[in-house]
């Protein structure tokens, strides 16, 4: 995601409700067999009941601040340095790009 203008500090409770949201959410994996043909029929079924096949996902996120310099490519090198900092710090989780 690109936050045009803001700083980390700006961005990091914005990116921090992403990530929570994204662990919380249960993904209900369903089959065709199991689906409704009907929309109105799928939309009152959706979170009625729990199964055995939700998934839940994480998130990690490498943040960078554009104002600390350098080119776009030096930027992003910079995030995915973060992203797999993130990532061996535990995962699911934020992490900032040191400039």
């Amino acid at each position: 995601m690109l936050f045009k203008g803001k700083s980390r500090e700006e961005v990091a409770d914005s990116l921090e409700q992403v990530r929570q949201a994204i662990a919380n959410y249960d993904i209900v994996i369903r089959d065709k067999k199991h689906r409704p043909s009907e929309h109105s029929a799928g939309q009152k079924k959706r979170g009625a009941f729990r199964r055995k096949s939700n998934l839940r996902l994480t998130v990690s996120v490498g943040v960078v601040d554009s104002s600390d310099g350098g080119t776009f490519e030096q930027l992003i090198k910079l995030a995915d340095r973060a992203l797999y900092k993130a990532k061996a710090s535990g995962r699911n989780r934020l992490a900032f790009a040191q400039a």
